[in-house]
């Protein structure tokens, strides 16, 4: 028997072993295949090209409406991820869920994620006289990938970032690590950002289709917060506050903040200089001694007026750097 199977035999076994494999294309591949159909080509040979059976090929066909649609309300990034249309456990509840939120947003509402979740409770509650629905986190994130949600930060109007000026940059700051043989526990970066502790969410859920939330007028009520840490995020540095009052009674007695006032709350050259030399270095020292580090330290900053000229210490060991123009958003940790 055995001297009888020729080679043929066997790679023709191996072959429709291999046929028999099941695969699943994402929901991308089918969209390309019902181009592909569109355009007049075999199912025989698209079967071939994807690696499967040309009965997925005829279901894929049969079911192309249902995954255009679905396609004309997702972005490339889900049709990437999904591979069926299968729905969640809540469909008729996500979709009038759904339905509220589009309303809201097609009149510029904020939505934060805890307004939309509080409306799912409710609505759920509403609709099945039942409060045990939770609008937990894993139900909402996927909620999100199923209806396309994103979060958007609120603004006037989008200012362009500079992907073409960030490869320079990166040169620049990967010569500079190696010139000073600079740990990764040694390079720092810092941010403010403002809390404005009388205002409505700066940022709203949107549908992925919307490039820009118009929102309301903000609030004058804030203060400014600097974070810092090191890229390992093992140091993580007090954080500073700056507010109006000089003496506020709530900072009073505390050790958690370091606080600071300016005439508008805002961070000042002054302010900034001063964090530098009388907070930054002598954090980043202690903490170099606790764990013995070498005594050097590189802060990367945005080009914020603020921030002034470039910083040193004496010593030349502890410096400042700044980021290209309008780059923060796509490369500074702390702007993520």
């Amino acid at each position: 028997f055995w001297n009888s199977i020729t080679r043929d035999d066997i790679n023709l076994n191996y072959n429709m072993a291999k046929r028999r494999a099941h695969k699943t294309l994402s929901l991308a591949d089918k969209i390309k295949i019902i181009q592909e159909i569109d355009r007049g080509q075999s199912g025989k040979l698209l079967a071939d090209k994807y690696g499967v059976g040309t009965s997925t090929i005829c279901d894929i066909k049969k079911n192309s409406e249902n995954i255009r649609r679905f396609a004309e309300n997702s972005d490339e990034k889900l049709l990437k991820q999904r591979k069926t249309l299968k729905t969640g456990e809540y469909e008729e509840f996500e979709q009038k869920l759904y339905a509220w939120f589009e309303e809201k947003r097609s009149r510029h509402q904020t939505i934060s994620a805890g307004v939309l979740r509080q409306k799912a409770k409710s609505l759920y509650q509403k609709m099945y006289n039942n409060d045990s629905f939770k609008a937990s986190d894993g139900w909402f994130q996927k909620f999100k990938k199923r209806f396309s949600v994103r979060n958007l930060k609120i603004c006037g109007e989008s200012l362009s970032a500079r992907p073409d000026l960030v490869p320079a940059f990166q040169n620049e700051l990967y010569n500079l690590i190696e010139a000073g043989n600079l740990l990764d526990d040694q390079i720092y970066n810092a941010d403010e950002s403002g809390l404005f502790w009388k205002m409505f969410p700066d940022k709203t859920l949107v549908h992925f289709k919307e490039k820009s939330a118009p929102g309301t007028k903000m609030s004058k009520e804030r203060i400014t917060f600097l974070c810092c840490a090191n890229k390992t995020g093992s140091h993580k540095l007090q954080i500073a506050v700056v507010g109006k009052s000089k003496n506020p009674r709530s900072v009073k007695k505390q050790r958690v903040i370091e606080y600071y006032s300016s005439k508008n709350a805002w961070m000042t050259t002054y302010i900034f200089t001063e964090w530098f030399f009388k907070s930054f270095i002598p954090q980043v020292k202690n903490y170099q001694t606790e764990n013995n580090l070498p005594k050097k330290g590189l802060l990367i900053l945005d080009n914020a007026t603020c921030h002034g000229e470039p910083l040193a210490s004496e010593c030349g060991q502890y410096k400042t750097m700044f980021l290209p123009p309008n780059c923060t958003s796509i490369i500074q940790p702390m702007d993520q």
